[in-house]
């Protein structure tokens, strides 16, 4: 995503300064609204993945194509990179220094990078470094209409980042900074940043109530001390590894009780009759 969005602001560039050395200023408006307007939302977004050194390299980058695509268009390759740059500075603080949502912060610094971009471009490109300077009253007009067209086309693309790219990274960060609040993930460890992956399951678990009590393996006959779950039935016994583990504290009324030939004293009950859940026999004669 992001190779593509680094392709798409070089391109808008490139194209809006060809546009502009072929067709003249009057085209301006429209490459304003479409792609400086494009750029300009785009930037912002860049400027949250880029180093400031790389957005100064695309920019070159973006100049030299022009220049390479038509010679000719020296004086716009030179305002069009000077303006970019500057703009790309002021846009830069203002978007630092500005709050709330990405939407908000790229509204407000795409206003002050056009400012910035809309001036010193229209005093290079059309009359200090033009070929043939247009009349000042024609390039204010021209200004003022670049001017409102580059807020209006950066507040669009802006909107429509919002919506669609940055609504998505957003949702992203979002997910995991609510993982690594819920999990305490960040530890540290010599000085190093480890992350903790919580198993879920095992502390829910943990987290209900627990009964302790002497225990015992109607398979081996071992006894230990077991901790488990309140309701656990069986247990896996330590010394077998088979879940024949039962608490030895079960309620006993006086009196004899029956024990299977494998002596167990803990039965199934069923409509057919009792049978021992140690060895499987059903139980006869009581």
């Amino acid at each position: 995503m992001l190779a593509f969005a680094v392709l798409i602001y070089a391109a808008a560039m490139t194209v809006a300064n060809l546009s502009i050395a072929h067709f003249g200023p009057w085209v301006s408006p429209i490459n304003a609204f479409v792609l400086i307007g494009l750029d300009l939302a785009l930037r912002d977004w860049l400027h949250m993945r880029l180093k400031a050194w790389q957005m100064l390299a695309l920019i070159g980058a973006s100049g030299a194509l022009t220049y390479a695509l038509n010679p000719s268009a020296q004086h716009i390759v030179i305002a069009s990179a000077a303006a970019f740059t500057l703009a790309a500075m002021v846009d830069w603080q203002a978007f630092s220094r500005l709050s709330g949502s990405w939407l908000r912060r790229s509204l407000g610094s795409n206003v002050a990078g056009a400012v910035v971009d809309t001036a010193v471009f229209s005093a290079l490109a059309f009359v200090l470094l033009s070929p043939s300077p247009k009349p000042l009253a024609v390039v204010a007009v021209i200004s003022g209409w670049q001017l409102l067209a580059k807020v209006l086309g950066g507040s669009f693309w802006a909107w429509v980042l919002a919506r669609t790219v940055q609504r998505k990274a957003d949702a992203f960060q979002r997910g995991v900074e609510r993982w690594t609040r819920y999990s305490g993930a960040v530890r540290s460890n010599a000085g190093l940043e480890t992350m903790m992956v919580i198993d879920l399951a095992q502390a829910k678990a943990d987290r209900e109530p627990h009964l302790s009590g002497a225990a015992v393996c109607l398979a081996c006959k071992h006894e230990w001390v077991a901790v488990a779950p309140v309701g656990t039935v069986w247990m896996e016994c330590p010394a077998c590894s088979l879940e024949r583990g039962r608490y030895l504290g079960a309620v006993n009324v006086g009196g004899d009780h029956w024990h299977c030939q494998c002596g167990n004293d803990l039965f199934r009950a069923t409509p057919a009759g009792m049978y021992c859940p140690n060895c499987g026999e059903w139980q006869h004669g009581f």
